[in-house]
């Protein structure tokens, strides 16, 4: 009745009746292993039939077939049904490449079926369950036959063949380390060619890791070395494309892992991370480089700033022309330093740390100083609306001293009158660097934390006043003014000065803030700037454009509609707070 029963039931292709048959398989191996060994199950003095097929021949094509294409409701016994095999069949010659490659062809024939491709959510779903549950399979199946071929080297008891001449415990040794590279290698690869069932194949794979760090420390402590090494060489030759994600998401699961427990396994995987970051900072693919560095950020933020690759990371983004990409890495950071120290002294010391690194910069030919204040300006920017910044532990602690030292170094000195600006004696800053202040200034007044401190925040816009102020006295000289080569370059900033002023004043959050700041300034004086700024604002303009030689009509015919602006904003918040 066994024999029966495993010569036939391999044979049922109706998946409803794969859990009641293995159950029937399961509890027969378990009371008559014997009708495995083939000829064994004859009566004494009977003739084999010539061309019988065996059971375990049976089992093997069931699974070529991918057990009828329905692998989700037999993978999960093949486990327990090798665990009750004979001894005899588990170390035949062959069986354990002939097991290896039956389950290999069954995956192979299941990705090429139309049932497992069909349109639609119902095929994905099938070709995900049906990958998750091979691999587990395979990692489970693994794991057994190793443990039993090194436990029975060890003890020396038993003769195991597969491939090799003796029981030798180093033969044996080698031939594991040899079916384990091979193995893990295959599954790296079936792991890759399904990304959408990648992270719900990664836990088979971690089990099937820790196995092989505990095989190593019960019996071969050369194996996870072996092993770890044909990994590392896979992982990094197959590090592109829509590869990345999944090869360095496994990376971290395995780094994750409790380190008491898995020390060696947890030490490689942190390793294979550091390389990765290296191959980021070093690959000549631009494209490639980016990704990569995006993916290590998300996945192995400790890896990425715990060893030191955030700022060889910022540099190599700029240098790509990535500079959102730089400023979103050094956000990232603070964010991690919050999360992880809960101080946002920390996290304001990461990014006051990209500030000053990006100032050291200026004297050099590196990069070009209105590029610097360029990126500057967008990490300001950024900052606010950070998920670093709406920490409750960001507070007046947190402070950007580089920031503020960069501020007061780089302003350029104010010309004392306006026939400095006239006779071309003063030159004048770049819209860039004035953008720089505007957006420093914005950065005090709508964040919660005095990040450029107050100090600071005064000095700058004393500094837009005078530029104001001066222009502004340019229109009321009555000499003959000819050309003059800084006036142009003047109007240019005190035009980005008054930018910097609507968008202040427009802000929902900073503009109170400042509309009360700069009147309290003023006090309420004619001759303050914002007296002469509203004075600017309400003067009738001219009736005609300015002639090229008049100089200070084209000045004012510039100035004249961002100041209309500038008043009309700050105007509107002196309305909303009744003042």
């Amino acid at each position: 009745l066994a024999q029966a029963l495993l010569s036939s039931c391999f044979k049922d292709s109706d998946p409803n009746a794969h859990g009641d048959m293995w159950d029937a398989v399961l509890l027969t191996t378990k009371n008559y292993p014997q009708v495995w060994i083939g000829d064994a199950v004859s009566a004494p003095g009977a003739e084999h039939k010539k061309g019988k097929q065996q059971p375990l021949d049976r089992l093997l094509e069931f699974l070529r077939s991918c057990c009828h294409l329905a692998p989700t409701v037999s993978y999960p016994s093949i486990l327990a049904l090798l665990a009750n095999l004979p001894a005899s069949v588990l170390d035949a010659a062959s069986f354990q490449s002939d097991f290896d490659s039956a389950l290999w062809q069954g995956a192979a024939n299941a990705g090429g079926s139309a049932d497992f491709k069909s349109e639609g959510s119902a095929g994905s779903r099938a070709v995900h369950q049906e990958s998750v549950a091979l691999v587990s399979a395979i990692c489970e199946c693994f794991s057994f036959l190793w443990t039993r071929s090194l436990k029975n080297a060890s003890q020396a008891s038993d003769n195991i063949s597969g491939n090799i001449s003796s029981s030798n415990p180093a033969d044996v040794k080698d031939f594991v380390a040899k079916e384990a590279s091979r193995e893990t290698d295959r599954l790296w690869h079936f792991y890759l060619q399904n990304p959408e069932s990648a992270e719900q194949m990664t836990q088979p794979v971690v089990k099937l890791y820790c196995k092989i760090e505990n095989l190593a420390a019960k019996y071969d402590s050369s194996l996870l070395e072996k092993i770890w090494a044909q990994t590392s060489w896979f992982a990094q030759r197959r590090l592109s494309g829509d590869s990345v994600y999944p090869i360095v998401y496994l990376t971290t699961q395995l780094a994750s892992l409790d380190s008491t427990t898995h020390r060696a396994l947890v030490l490689c995987a942190r390793k294979l991370l550091v390389e990765f970051c290296q191959l980021a900072v070093q690959s000549p693919d631009s494209s490639a480089a980016q990704s990569l560095i995006q993916v290590l950020t998300q996945l192995a933020p400790e890896i990425v700033f715990q060893e030191g690759f955030s700022q060889k990371f910022s540099m190599r983004l700029e240098g790509t022309g990535s500079s959102e990409e730089a400023i979103d890495l050094v956000l990232s950071k603070a964010q991690y330093l919050i999360e992880t120290t809960g101080s946002a002294v920390d996290a304001a010391q990461s990014v006051d740390a990209f500030i000053a690194s990006k100032l050291s910069r200026l004297d050099s030919a590196s990069e070009s100083a209105d590029s610097i204040y360029r990126s500057i300006s967008a990490l300001l920017s950024a900052l606010p609306a950070s998920e670093a910044t709406k920490s409750s532990q960001w507070n007046d602690a947190a402070r950007l001293p580089s920031l503020g030292r960069g501020l007061l170094m780089q302003m350029p000195r104010l010309p004392d009158s306006p026939q400095e600006i006239l006779e071309s004696s003063v030159g004048a800053p770049s819209s860039d660097f004035v953008r720089f202040l505007g957006q420093a200034l914005l950065t005090h007044f709508t964040s919660e934390a005095d990040l450029v401190g107050q100090s600071i925040a005064d000095s700058v816009f004393s500094w837009m006043e005078n530029v104001f102020t001066v222009l502004y006295k340019v229109q009321w000289v009555h000499e003959s003014v000819g050309a003059s080569t800084s006036l142009a370059s003047w109007t240019s900033a005190t035009y980005e000065v008054l930018n910097s002023w609507t968008t202040l004043a427009r802000d929902s959050v900073g503009g109170p803030r400042f509309v009360r700041f700069w009147l309290n300034r003023s006090g309420n004086q004619a001759h303050s700037a914002l007296g002469l700024l509203f004075d600017f604002a309400i003067s009738a303009p001219e009736s005609k454009a300015p002639s090229a030689d008049d100089v200070v009509g084209t000045l004012v015919s510039k100035l004249q509609p961002q100041s209309k602006r500038a008043w009309s904003a700050i105007e509107s918040q002196i309305g909303k707070l009744n003042l």
